[in-house]
């Protein structure tokens, strides 16, 4: 992706999901990430935008979103992105 874009490169970063501790391990995060990327890109059609951000709290959710097709930046393994064109 690096060598393909400028320097600059318009994005949106996805802040504070989250679910509590009792409601974990029900689906609540799938469902929450997938209408937030719906949004995410709905809104790039309107204002722009090339990748979606998210900054994982451990390496254990850096996983979870490894699973919805999130990529780790090489220097920073807990700050994922994806190209808002391959948002399904």
């Amino acid at each position: 992706m690096k060598k393909a874009l400028p320097l600059n490169v318009p994005a949106m970063t996805l802040a504070r999901l989250a679910v509590s501790l009792q409601e974990q391990k029900k689906g609540h995060g799938e469902r929450l990430l997938l209408d937030a990327m719906e949004h995410v890109k709905t809104a790039s059609k309107l204002i722009g935008g090339s990748f979606l951000f998210v900054d994982a709290k451990d390496a254990d959710l850096a996983g979870f979103y490894t699973h919805y097709e999130f990529v780790a930046l090489p220097d920073d393994p807990l700050t994922l992105c994806m190209l808002i064109a391959n948002i399904p």
